[in-house]
């Protein structure tokens, strides 16, 4: 009478096969086990019965394999409930504005743009320096002393819908130099999803700006 040896080498093909996260088939794998199982015991040569050291190597290998199924569906149900509410977050964001790292100041149709910068403390004297694409200044804006934190400001005298540069230049009442952080401001058109990373469609851009690249909401 032939005897069934080793139940999972029948039991865990199966189970890898198959689709990470289907309850139902998880049952027939379980099911399935136990009829192999009992099959096993029934035909089971009286002389040299099952160890039980081998049956709990059997059941252990089978537990093993159904929960890496259990482990994938947790683990894809995290993911998908993680991506919803990012989602979630960046919808809220549409028609806000925002600041990224960068020194990029991009005009509307009116030659208009709006760039920001934060001071490691306060300023005697703060100067912004807007450079076209070639590097040459084609503004200048004099700020005056500020305080320590983030500034925004307003910039009208370039083409419409160009892309420029900014640089910073303050001092302290000591006449020392300041290293000011530049950020980029947009406007968030609208939101989309790309190879499960969440973006920001921007307006006067073409590239979208990734949701964890967002420093500050304004």
């Amino acid at each position: 009478m032939s005897v069934i040896s080793s139940p999972t080498a029948n039991v865990q093909p199966a189970a890898s096969s198959q689709v990470a996260g289907s309850s139902q088939l998880n049952t027939i794998n379980e099911k399935t086990f136990m009829q192999l199982l009992t099959a096993q015991l029934q035909h089971q040569d009286p002389t040299h019965p099952v160890s039980e050291e081998q049956l709990a190597a059997e059941m252990a290998a089978f537990s093993t394999a159904t929960g890496i199924d259990t482990l994938n569906t947790t683990a894809s149900q995290i993911a998908s409930g993680q991506q919803s509410g990012s989602l979630g977050t960046a919808s809220g964001l549409i028609g806000k504005q925002v600041a990224t790292a960068g020194n990029a100041l991009v005009t509307d149709s009116s030659g208009k743009a709006q760039g920001a910068f934060t001071l490691p403390a306060a300023s005697a004297g703060t100067t912004v320096n807007v450079l076209d694409n070639s590097g040459a200044t084609v503004g200048i804006l004099n700020l005056g002393a500020l305080g320590a934190g983030v500034h925004t400001f307003s910039w009208s005298g370039g083409s419409p819908n160009q892309a420029y540069t900014f640089a910073v230049a303050a001092k302290d009442s000591q006449g020392q130099s300041l290293s000011a952080a530049t950020s980029s401001l947009y406007t968030v058109n609208g939101v989309t999803l790309a190879n499960g990373a969440v973006q920001l469609e921007l307006a006067n851009s073409s590239v979208p700006l990734a949701l964890s690249k967002v420093q500050q909401v304004l």
